[in-house]
């Protein structure tokens, strides 16, 4: 049973209400949450899950999602830090494991608000996967049929790390390199509209550009202005989108927006190489979120030099490039399907998809 002290609201406010579960009969309680009320004037505004840390923040969870965990289970985890595999599955199970004791007003807007915008965001990508054309036709050689080069997978785990970052405060945009057909702008522009995250897009609408790359043929993975903006407007949000026509060399020129995270889908080394000057305008808890990626690319967290040296992983160099231009050292992961991610000094932990998954059961 949930149970709220004070009972009821009166003109008189409280300065905390205080949220508590218990079993009938039983003389002990659960705390799952306190609150202060915002007065009979003004809109009761309970906490968000939206608020800046007080020092660097690299868990793969918002903070007062953490926080609310740590207060009902004792346990201190430390969100300064990368979480093991075993500390995220523990606080997933805490996690559902409040859910049931709570019921749907347990979760007070914190989780709630977390778990609804991955709910609706994974529906809408969905949608989009059942109903985009996947028929490219453009394609240059038959292997290329396909409209559709992402999986809702890794765009889940990119609106995923938005949301983390937005959590943690941070007011930089975000950047897409290569959109193809749109199909990965659709999802991502959903989740920047909701989070009020402004969309930049960059793509020649001209297929890859000349290269030395034996892999790719010049104008491959073509898609037009307008059929990419029809797919995003039909499964999209592209009010929260701003287009960068032209070749990244071109079409970054004047660039100066701040950015929280990056994300490339572009093939080729030379892509890679023009679009590495934007790294530095990442935030220092952000990263770049790369296609291309399999999981030899990294050995833990370290980047497997000698497939890459290799030239296994073309569009990686660059990119380390930048980050060592920064102070940094080059570290990173594969994230699962073709996605990985290249951390910066004091990235926030980006979450793969398996755990993504066990928080969209927490709505069930």
């Amino acid at each position: 049973m949930l149970w709220v002290c004070p009972p009821a609201w009166t003109d008189s406010f409280p300065d905390e209400v205080t949220f508590v579960a218990k079993s009938e009969g039983s003389a002990s309680a659960v705390v799952l949450a306190r609150a202060t009320p915002a007065g009979p004037a003004s809109r009761r505004q309970w906490s968000s899950a939206t608020r800046a840390p007080a020092a660097a923040h690299r868990a793969p969870f918002p903070p007062l999602v953490i926080e609310r965990v740590n207060a009902v289970t004792g346990r201190n985890t430390d969100p300064g830090a990368f979480w093991s595999n075993e500390e995220i599955e523990q606080f997933l199970d805490d996690l559902k494991r409040i859910g049931r004791m709570a019921g749907r007003l347990g979760y007070l807007n914190i989780v709630g608000q977390y778990v609804g915008f991955l709910v609706r965001s994974n529906a809408a990508m969905q949608y989009a996967l059942k109903h985009f054309c996947d028929i490219n036709t453009t394609a240059l050689r038959a292997e290329r049929y396909h409209g559709i080069a992402s999986h809702p997978d890794e765009m889940m785990t990119i609106a995923h790390h938005l949301y983390l970052l937005h959590s943690l405060g941070l007011k930089g945009d975000f950047a897409e390199f290569g959109c193809f057909k749109g199909f990965s702008t659709a999802c991502l522009s959903t989740a920047c509209a909701e989070l009020g995250v402004r969309m930049h897009v960059f793509d020649s609408f001209q297929g890859l550009p000349e290269s030395s790359s034996g892999r790719y043929i010049t104008g491959e993975y073509m898609g037009s202005f307008d059929e990419v903006l029809q797919h995003v407007t039909d499964f999209g949000r592209p009010e929260a989108v701003t287009w960068h026509r032209g070749f990244f060399s071109e079409s970054l020129k004047g660039f100066k927006s701040p950015l929280m995270a990056l994300w490339m889908d572009v093939d080729l080394r030379e892509s890679a190489q023009d679009l590495a000057s934007v790294v530095s305008a990442i935030d220092v808890q952000g990263c770049v979120l790369s296609h291309e990626i399999s999981a030899a690319a990294f050995i833990g967290r370290e980047p497997n030099y000698r497939l890459i040296e290799a030239g296994k992983y073309e569009v990686l160099p660059p990119i380390f490039d930048a980050v060592r231009a920064r102070g940094g050292v080059p570290s990173g992961e594969h994230l699962g399907r073709s996605l990985g991610a290249v951390y910066l000094s004091q990235s926030a932990q980006v979450l793969s998809y398996p755990y993504i998954a066990k928080l969209l059961e927490l709505a069930d």
